[in-house]
């Protein structure tokens, strides 16, 4: 049957993809345009998302982009959004402003396989967090997925409450303060994570509850303190120092503590900033050796980085998560 001009298919009345049908159900103009719609409308079931999906990334980062504009990336790496059309976007950043000086390019070199390297954690734990690609002309840069939606700064303007007293208990804020504990992130604060457009998985369908997610890893896995033992800590606590802000603990809450309230002359209130391990976490103790196992695998992936030594604190951590195991539902299945 030959092809007619009715037959293709058409944008949806009304949607806001359809700049050429004034809202009219226009017609796709091609078969890649269609798919990207429906690609849309899975991202916003839930059921996929660009940003979590490694092969299309990977695959992406390979194409030339349409269009390209700057993103706030803090002060250590120029960060770009790339566009490819079609709702297709990746996020580009490269550490080191562009010098070329061999000390900041170590350093630089160093920031882009952690954020690559967080986000293989965070599939190991499946922890909300953007797929990162190493840039394969440029040891100092990374491409990752772009999550659309608000800084978490709108939704905690006072950057003390938000995630610590609700979306920290959620199913995605658990594995997103796990994977902070693995990978000793002190740096989530409320610039460093996003209320996505996705639904929450844990909070029921039809959710009206938005996905948290995970963003910004490069000042991760510093080696200079790993897990210390307090010996003067009752019952040996031990603890990981030093984490977020002393007052706030925000994502990490439900798996370590901070320390008891203090009174310090003349600076008033405050808190210890010791923080240990809580002594029961969410983890149930049959996920350890499958966690275990997972995080295992990435051991040649760090070694290839060269950051063997923060893979061996990792999974040190790693031990302390899993001597406080006491969930009662499992988290890990295989």
């Amino acid at each position: 049957m030959p092809w007619r001009e009715s037959d293709r298919l058409r944008w949806p009345r009304g949607a806001p993809e359809d700049q050429t049908g004034h809202g009219q159900g226009g017609r796709f103009r091609d078969r890649n345009q269609a798919t990207a719609w429906i690609a849309s409308l899975a991202s916003r079931a839930g059921a996929w998302a660009l940003w979590r999906d490694r092969d299309a990334i990977a695959q992406l980062a390979t194409e030339p982009h349409m269009d390209a504009g700057p993103l706030s990336g803090g002060g250590v790496a120029t960060t770009r959004r790339l566009d490819y059309g079609a709702g297709r976007y990746l996020v580009h950043k490269r550490f080191g402003r562009g010098t070329n000086m061999s000390t900041f390019h170590s350093s630089a070199k160093r920031r882009a396989s952690a954020e690559y390297l967080a986000s293989r954690v965070a599939e190991a734990v499946d922890a909300p967090a953007p797929v990162v690609v190493k840039d394969r002309m440029d040891d100092r840069a990374v491409y990752m997925g772009y999550v659309p939606g608000d800084l978490g700064e709108v939704h905690e303007p006072d950057d003390m409450a938000g995630p610590r007293f609700f979306l920290a208990r959620t199913e995605s804020g658990l594995r997103i303060g796990l994977l902070d504990v693995l990978i000793r992130n002190e740096d989530r604060h409320s610039s460093n994570w996003i209320m996505s457009h996705d639904p929450e998985p844990s909070a029921g369908a039809p959710s009206l509850v938005r996905r948290p997610v995970a963003i910004d890893h490069s000042e991760t896995f510093e080696e200079g303190q790993g897990v210390q033992m307090a010996a003067a800590a009752p019952r040996g606590r031990q603890f990981v120092l030093p984490w977020e802000d002393a007052s706030y603990i925000g994502f990490s809450g439900a798996w370590l503590q901070r320390g008891a309230h203090v009174w310090t002359p003349g600076q008033g209130q405050g808190y210890d900033p010791d923080v240990g391990f809580y002594r029961t976490n969410p983890l149930h103790r049959d996920d350890v050796p499958v966690l275990r196992a997972r995080l295992e695998a990435l051991r040649p992936e760090f070694q290839q980085e060269g950051m063997l030594g923060a893979y061996m604190l990792m999974m040190r951590r790693f031990d302390g998560v899993a001597a406080h195991a006491g969930g009662a539902a499992r988290m890990y299945l295989q």
